[in-house]
């Protein structure tokens, strides 16, 4: 698998302004933690953005900051479809395949680009862009460079989102996937404002 810079990832968003993010069924930390860090990167960035989910947000994510614009087919019901722009971009967050994302209110094929972010080595590069670092304890660790690349202020709301993502898919610092990176960026997120 040929691997592309984080820095063009950056460019691609810099290019475009609408946006939908989604990631998993079964939502985890990682893949909602990372989720709402790009939301409040993109929106830090005047970019349109929306959260889309086949699942709801599980009830011990609930206190997170902006979970209330996370959008899910439960809710929605099964005619909903949401409007595509014509240079709307999706990114799919921590699915190692996108049959993972199961079934969200939107028509794939109308996306001008799909960005595949991801950590696993698994991971079957479906996107037109795919960037997978399998040596990044989460996808939240990755979206923490991203938001270096793209010269985004890390405020309260994104430092809780990423420390959340990293915390979980590392066991509180436990797995072996747990590398000093991690901690000095789980170190940035607490100055930053995670509690």
């Amino acid at each position: 698998m040929q691997q592309i810079q984080i820095s063009k990832i950056a460019k691609i968003i810099k290019k475009y302004h609408n946006f939908i993010i989604t990631s998993h069924t079964n939502l985890d930390g990682d893949a909602l933690g990372s989720e709402l860090a790009l939301y409040f990167i993109l929106k830090q960035m005047g970019k349109e953005v929306k959260i889309v989910n086949q699942d709801q947000v599980p009830y011990i994510y609930e206190f997170m900051p902006g979970v209330e614009e996370v959008l899910c087919s439960a809710k929605l019901g099964r005619d909903f479809t949401l409007e595509i722009e014509n240079d709307a971009v999706l990114i799919v967050l921590d699915s190692s395949n996108l049959e993972r994302i199961g079934n969200i209110p939107v028509e794939i094929d109308k996306f001008r680009l799909i960005i595949n972010i991801d950590h696993h080595s698994s991971n079957t590069s479906f996107g037109h862009i795919n960037y997978i670092d399998a040596n990044s304890s989460s996808v939240g660790e990755i979206i923490y460079q991203l938001s270096k690349e793209l010269n985004c202020e890390i405020n309260e709301q994104i430092a809780i989102s990423l420390y959340v993502s990293i915390m979980t898919d590392t066991g509180s610092f436990r797995y072996a996937n747990t590398r000093d990176k991690t901690f000095q960026t789980a170190c940035f997120l607490v100055k930053a404002g995670a509690n």
